[in-house]
């Protein structure tokens, strides 16, 4: 049994308060929005604090990634987590609505160094023997986060206000800021980046692209003229986002990190894993409550399933993957997404069948957490030194690529249904089609964990034992 060395526990304390506060402030928010509305009198903006946060944390995740590859992981670690608590101190002081849309875009550019660096950290700094340890320890921070963040942030509305719903960020922050200070030792930029800047125009590409494909995904589809004035921007911005990388002598995207074949296998199924768990956790709440009739603490309760399952899975498929090869454990995932979709998508859904989708939940979350974390740690031990944040963080940007688009693929399959407050059978095509998309999903991550092809993980480390030192 692999024990961690005494001198990377303030590390393992910092990435995990780092974690927690961002994947808090991602359930937390939501609940202190319509108070702060109502005290910032704009109602029309209600949706945008909450959408600001998430798109600049989605877009700023490869961003950050990359710039710690070439700058450093430790001087990238503490920006991103002094951006965040400048964006929170901003946040709680906010004197309109447009203030605290600004403020939390500024946030959620913190957020993506802090989801993205800090499993770029992980994987800088521990061995593969320790890296499933910790990366369990991570993966309950964020179930933890995601089951108290709404419990919390209705304690804390009703208690001393919204407002400390983000001044709540400032005093773990600075100790972030602090221990990653003190006690991180990766101090400066690879030395095969040394000179190298990132691309800024490659940057603003990105970032345009991004914009404008989420404005599609959002709505603008069901919008003409959303179609005819975005689309034409997220193509045309795709297209010379290309032109640049594929030109540039410092791409912003190595995209040459592609001809392997377990990189772009395993951003393939991150990107479908994604397009399932968020696509059900979108539309499983609504059915629970307006088909099924649960309160919304049932609901809850019911949807805590998926995150115990998830934690436990991603604990033993992190431990797991130092000794079997990650492209069954990945497929152990799979056939669980596959049978947890094919169990929800023939239930009838009245009440008495509750103990069937529970156990849907259960293996929804499973299968996530034997195909994401253990995706993520092959990937990271494979990886070039020079290269290990922006192939992380681009496995978290198509997974959040991917759930934009299967929350809105499955909800538009049942939505006229939900809405209408119709039980639902095992005839009823709209409820089959959405969680049979699903299904399909699944099919193909298993379909394509016995194409890619895994080099050993142990003998990979080998090679790059001194990968840590940038």
């Amino acid at each position: 049994m692999q024990v961690i060395d005494s001198s990377k526990r303030p590390i393992i304390a910092a990435v995990m308060t780092a974690l927690f506060m961002a994947s808090l402030e991602s359930t937390i928010a939501s609940v202190a929005m319509p108070v702060a509305v109502s005290e910032l009198m704009g109602e029309e903006l209600y949706i945008w604090p909450i959408t600001g946060y998430i798109l600049a944390s989605t877009i700023s995740g490869p961003i950050w990634g990359r710039l710690s590859d070439l700058r450093g992981r430790r001087s990238s670690y503490l920006a991103g987590i002094v951006t965040f608590v400048v964006g929170s101190l901003l946040a709680g002081i906010s004197v309109d609505m447009v203030s605290l849309t600004l403020f939390r875009v500024i946030q959620g550019i913190g957020g993506g160094a802090l989801f993205v660096l800090t499993f770029t950290v992980i994987g800088a700094i521990f061995r593969l023997e320790e890296r499933g340890r910790v990366t369990g320890y991570t993966s309950s921070v964020w179930g933890i986060s995601s089951v108290i963040g709404p419990i919390i942030g209705g304690f804390i509305v009703e208690t001393v206000g919204w407002r400390w719903v983000y001044l709540i960020n400032v005093p773990p922050g600075l100790l972030c800021i602090y221990l990653i200070y003190r006690y991180l030792r990766l101090d400066g930029p690879n030395s095969s980046a040394v000179g190298r800047g990132i691309n800024l125009v490659s940057v603003s590409l990105f970032a345009t692209m991004v914009c404008s494909a989420f404005i599609l995904i959002d709505g603008g589809l069901s919008s003409e003229l959303l179609i005819y004035l975005i689309l034409p921007v997220s193509v045309l911005s795709f297209a010379f986002f290309l032109y640049n990388e594929l030109r540039s002598r410092e791409p912003f995207i190595p995209l040459h990190v592609y001809r392997n074949g377990y990189n772009t296998y395993s951003m393939a199924i991150n990107v479908l894993a994604g397009f399932i768990f968020f696509g059900s956790i979108s539309v499983t709440p609504p059915i629970l409550q307006w088909v099924v009739g649960l309160s919304p603490m049932m609901t809850g309760m019911a949807l805590t399933a998926i995150t115990i399952s998830w934690v436990f899975a991603n604990i033993v498929g992190s431990r797991l993957v130092v000794r079997y090869d990650p492209a069954s454990l990945m497929r152990v995932g799979g056939v669980l997404l596959a049978i947890s979709m094919t169990m929800i998508a023939i239930t009838q859904l009245p009440v008495e069948n509750l103990t069937l989708i529970l156990t849907s939940l259960i293996l929804l979350g499973a299968g996530m957490g034997f195909t994401v974390p253990v995706s993520v740690i092959a990937v990271q031990t494979l990886a070039r030194r020079e290269e290990l944040g922006i192939i992380t963080s681009f496995l978290s940007f198509v997974r959040m690529m991917g759930a934009a688009v299967g929350t809105q693929i499955m909800w538009v399959s049942v939505s006229g249904v939900v809405l209408d407050g119709t039980v639902m059978g095992v005839d009823n095509f709209p409820f089959l089609s959405s969680f049979g998309v699903g299904g399909l999903a699944a099919v193909l991550i298993i379909a394509m964990t016995f194409l890619v092809r895994f080099p050993n993980l142990l003998e990979a480390e080998k090679r790059e034992v001194h990968r840590g030192d940038g």
